[in-house]
């Protein structure tokens, strides 16, 4: 069974790579019948940046850049030949402040736009921006100062680009140099507009800190600052979908750079070839930090879901936590606690509860399908006759066993070692492995193999 594992990140526990690894742990547990390919996403939020790098095959490189509040650090920057990718929480993240720290007030994206103005400098074709995790409500004024705009307010004195000012900027001064011609690409992980009661400041200034009226000081500033850019430019811009993630950082980039606004997962997921993988599957296991109704908003289990969907698939979720009207939508839904427990200890334990999640829905996957609990114990009987000498017999039993299924050739590479055919279990082991690349036993045996023949025949190595 051909089991696709693409989860996001579970946010402040797992990067979206190690719970990935957790729930194949899970699934190897309990059955080799499953075969198991990980393909790690990302919406444009948490781990977009590495997801992209990965995907792409970027190598990363270390910019000197300031962090929401002022203070310098060193933030990465993925870059390929033709293409630099900017994670914007790396710099302007959340994840960055003591949330004692928080100050949705002067918060700002300064250090994003450092790193775009080093790659602007690398001249790079285009730039690729996840959006998501941010710490800052400033509309990409902090990234536009990085950049060399400058704001004014009515009496022509110059202002600090901090959120606090946005209601009263009247005026802004251009780069004195023009700034170099790239494609940027703004990948949004939710599709709210900029305003209102589903607009940046009322849907995600509380996780940055926003309360009483700093809401309304940040409203109002939103409101001015995109109505002066659509005077400026000409251009529709508070009512377009994805406007209000990253507090408005898309306002400033889509109406002064020319940026484009993509929907993060579904940008994200054509990049990987995720129709490709999903013809690949049986079954569809993502995953995230909760699993609610902000989801429907474009994040990336959904946007998979959705996918899936369309090639008839079912998909399951294990998550940290859940509503129930979100989770209906799925083929079973594995929260993470095991017992009563607070959420730190949940977090702290994360990936060996996501592995001991994911292996009871193994067991439940290897018993409703039809053969499969039946190929599994074949297997394991196969496994003792070898091992006790009854060759004849698990060469007979081998048949009974797909050549589809890794364990098939496994079995067959282990009859080989026993008879010691050293370039035919080689080949046996490769094709398990061709089919079901993360297939421990295997890989295992392709080692011994090669420890064998390392003191023999070297040639036997290329059989």
């Amino acid at each position: 069974m051909n089991i696709l594992v693409a989860p996001n990140s579970m946010k402040g526990s797992l990067n979206t790579f190690d719970f990935a690894d957790s729930i194949e742990r899970g699934f190897r547990k309990i059955s080799p019948v499953f075969h198991v390919r990980k393909v790690p996403i990302a919406d444009g939020g948490d781990d977009t940046g590495p997801v992209l790098n990965r995907a792409l095959g970027a190598k990363t490189i270390t910019v000197c850049v300031h962090d929401p509040l002022g203070r310098p650090m060193t933030a990465e920057m993925g870059i390929t030949r033709n293409i630099a990718v900017i994670e914007m929480a790396s710099a302007s993240g959340l994840r960055l402040l003591d949330p004692a720290g928080y100050d949705p007030l002067r918060a700002n994206t300064f250090g994003t736009g450092e790193l775009i103005k080093r790659a602007l400098e690398m001249k790079f074709a285009q730039i690729y921006i996840g959006v998501g995790g941010s710490a800052t409500i400033d509309g990409g004024i902090g990234i536009l100062a990085a950049l060399g705009f400058r704001f004014y307010e009515h009496s022509g004195k110059e202002l600090e680009p901090v959120p606090s000012n946005l209601s009263a900027i009247s005026s802004l001064k251009y780069p004195d140099q023009k700034l170099p011609e790239t494609s940027f690409v703004v990948l949004c992980d939710v599709n709210n507009i900029l305003l209102g009661d589903q607009g940046s400041v009322a849907v995600f200034g509380p996780q940055k800190g926003v309360t009483g009226q700093d809401g309304v000081i940040l409203e109002k500033g939103l409101e001015n600052w995109v109505s002066l850019l659509e005077r400026e430019t000409g251009k529709s811009l508070r009512d377009q979908p994805g406007m209000g993630a990253a507090g408005g950082i898309a306002v400033g980039l889509v109406a002064l750079l020319g940026a484009r606004l993509e929907p993060g997962a579904e940008f994200i997921m054509n990049l990987l070839e995720m129709g490709e993988h999903l013809d690949w599957a049986d079954w569809v296991i993502t995953g995230e930090g909760k699993t609610d109704s902000q989801g429907f908003s474009r994040k990336a289990p959904f946007v998979l879901l959705e996918k899936a969907r369309t090639k008839n698939l079912p998909v399951s979720v294990i998550t940290g936590a859940y509503e129930s009207d979100a989770s209906l939508v799925f083929d079973g839904v594995v929260s993470l606690p095991n017992k009563p427990m607070g959420l730190e200890e949940s977090m702290r334990d994360a990936a060996y509860l996501v592995e001991t999640g994911a292996a009871q829905l193994a067991a439940i996957l290897l018993r409703s399908k039809n053969g499969m609990y039946e190929t599994d114990r074949l297997y394991k009987t196969i496994l003792g006759d070898i091992g006790r000498g009854g060759m004849e017999e698990a060469q007979r039993k081998i048949t009974d066993i797909p050549e589809t299924l890794a364990i098939h050739w496994v079995c067959k590479g282990l009859l080989h070692n026993k008879s010691q055919q050293w370039g035919n279990a080689l080949n046996s082991y490769l094709k398990a492995l061709e089919l079901d690349p993360g297939n421990g036993s295997a890989q295992a045996g392709i080692d011994l193999v090669n420890s064998i023949i390392s003191y023999s025949n070297r040639s036997m190595r290329d059989p």
